[in-house]
């Protein structure tokens, strides 16, 4: 499991998730950790006495003279050796050390041949599980958690299963060429694009531009961030702003408002329609010629484009 997850970190780091990779690495630091004390244990028995270690780093001896106690610790997961000194001091023994998860005959044989060594009687000492270590846990468990959800989740990462988000975006002038050359014959595209952006204008007449969002560290994920400018306006309506209708089967959101004039406001002077579809925004402006500008025709043009827009945008 422990290398499992340090695999998970590993990738998690290199697709550029910094705070998911840390808490990731961080448990599989933890469960790589656990089985340490099995491995690694280890007590050398003579006639003088034992001398233990509990890691390379640990190594401790005593006389079996100084002993007077032998305790059987319970760690939270392992059960260990805890030798008592005649001076009160206590030397935690590499071994035997057995897992809490079944009983194990050669831990309780190995504990007692210590104690005829010694010559004293082993017992239950304290278990770990003290308010102390349950507060410090809480504590440390408490402040990963809120690293993994509220600073950077790791499920607003376009590396998380199911989470559909366009990598590219389409070319603006190809999707909105044939409304421009119909409604506006004369007039040329300007074409304005990036890697983020990608705008098309017909003279003052059309224009439609593609903005993508983009996972960033403390920014969220970029279809948590399209959502957002969608509803602060990408330039175009919101769907608060008065007068603004939803527009069906447009993307996963969709606003028009619709500017008319005339006392029977029966000429449309510009149509505005943002759309989102998963993490692009689509920022529509349609303002129809005379004699295409009736309310319904006009309304009809602009949804019939903004549909046609969001579903250029591939999602993967």
């Amino acid at each position: 499991m422990g290398a499992l997850l340090g695999a998970l970190a590993v990738l998690v780091f290199v697709k550029g998730a910094l705070a998911p990779g840390i808490c990731v690495a961080f448990v599989a630091f933890a469960a790589l950790g656990a089985p340490l004390p099995l491995l690694l244990g280890e007590v050398r028995i003579d006639a003088r006495g034992l001398r233990t270690k509990r890691d390379v780093a640990d190594r401790k001896a005593a006389a079996w003279t100084e002993i007077t106690a032998l305790r059987v610790r319970r760690n939270v997961w392992t059960e260990s050796v805890e030798a008592v000194r005649d001076d009160g001091s206590s030397m935690l023994l590499g071994a035997p050390v057995r897992s809490r998860l079944g009983r194990d005959p050669a831990f309780d044989a190995a504990v007692a041949g210590l104690a005829r060594r010694a010559g004293v009687t082993a017992e239950r000492g304290p278990g770990s599980l003290t308010g102390r270590w349950v507060v410090t846990r809480a504590l440390f468990i408490g402040v990963w958690a809120f690293v993994l959800v509220a600073v950077d989740p790791l499920w607003h990462h376009p590396v998380w299963p199911g989470r559909p988000e366009a990598r590219t975006l389409p070319d603006a002038c190809a999707v909105s060429g044939p409304v421009a050359r119909s409604a506006f014959p004369r007039s040329s595209p300007e074409r304005s694009s990036s890697a983020d952006e990608s705008g098309c204008e017909w003279g003052d007449g059309l224009t439609l531009r593609y903005s993508r969002y983009e996972y960033a560290v403390g920014r969220d994920g970029g279809i948590e961030q399209a959502k957002g400018r969608f509803l602060d306006g990408p330039g175009g309506p919101t769907p608060g702003a008065e007068g603004a209708r939803a527009v069906p089967d447009a993307g996963d959101e969709a606003v028009m408002l619709v500017s008319a004039q005339g006392k029977t406001r029966a000429t449309v002077t510009q149509i505005q329609i943002s759309v989102r579809r998963a993490n692009v925004l689509i920022w529509l402006v349609y303002t129809p010629p005379r004699g295409l500008d009736a309310p319904a025709e006009a309304s009809r043009t602009a949804e019939r484009l903004a549909r046609e827009a969001a579903a250029a945008v591939v999602v993967e």
